[in-house]
C-alpha cells in the first residue's frame, strides 16, 4: 500500500501529514552511522597507541654511545657506534692519554699480537700550539683536538702497518675502522690543563 492509498483508507488524514511522515529521519540508519564512526575512532585510537608503544620501545633501545672518559681532563671521546666490541683502549698511566686499537688484531696470536693500533690520543706537546704550528713539526698524521695553557692535545694516527698482511680480513677491518676515525667527537666537559 502506498501513502495515498493509506490516507484514503483512513479517511480524514491529510496528504500533508502523510508527506511529513515520509520525511521523518531514519533513526535506525542514523544509529548505524554513529556505530561506524565510533568504530573508526576506536581503530584510530588503537593505531595511535600501537605507534606510541613502538616509538617508546625504539627510544628505550637506542644504544649507549661508545665513549672513553678522561676524568682528569674533563674530556669524553665519543667513538663510532659501529665499533662496539671491535676496539680496545690502553689508558696511559696519567689518565690523560690512551691508545685505541682493533681488538681482533691486537689480541691475535702470532707475530702481529699487540699490533692493530688505530691512533693515540693525549698531550703530545707540553705547550699551547695552534694547528698550523703542530702541522709544521709533527712527524705523523694527526687530528688537532684542543690546547690548554700547558699543552696541546692531538689524536695521532698510526704510521706503519698494524695488521698481518697475510690475513685480508684484518686489513679490511683495519681500513674500515681507520676511515671511521673521522667520526670521532670530543666533548669538553670541564677542560683543565
Amino acid at each position: 500500500m502506498n501513502p495515498k492509498q493509506f490516507s484514503h483508507r483512513i479517511g480524514n488524514v491529510e496528504d500533508r501529514l502523510v508527506q511529513q511522515a515520509q520525511k521523518l529521519p531514519d533513526y535506525g540508519r542514523h544509529r548505524k552511522g554513529l556505530r561506524v564512526k565510533r568504530f573508526m575512532m576506536l581503530a584510530a585510537v588503537l593505531a595511535l597507541m600501537a605507534c606510541s608503544f613502538t616509538v617508546g620501545t625504539m627510544a628505550r633501545t637506542v644504544p649507549e654511545p661508545e665513549t672513553v672518559v678522561f676524568e682528569s681532563l674533563g674530556v669524553t671521546m665519543v667513538l663510532p657506534d659501529s665499533w662496539k666490541d671491535q676496539y680496545g683502549v690502553e689508558m696511559g698511566e696519567d689518565g690523560k692519554s690512551c691508545g685505541v686499537y682493533v681488538k681482533s688484531i691486537h689480541e691475535s696470536d702470532g707475530d702481529w699480537h699487540g699490533a692493530g693500533y688505530l691512533f693515540w690520543f693525549g698531550e703530545m706537546y707540553h705547550e699551547a700550539m695552534t694547528p698550523a704550528e703542530v702541522d709544521e713539526i709533527s712527524p705523523v698524521a694527526f687530528q688537532y683536538v684542543f690546547a690548554t695553557e700547558g699543552g696541546t692535545y692531538l689524536l695521532c694516527y698510526a704510521s706503519d702497518v698494524q695488521w698481518d698482511p697475510g690475513v685480508p680480513e684484518q686489513e679490511e677491518l683495519y681500513y674500515r675502522m681507520q676511515a671511521e676515525t673521522r667520526d670521532i667527537r670530543f666533548i669538553l666537559d670541564n677542560a683543565a690543563g
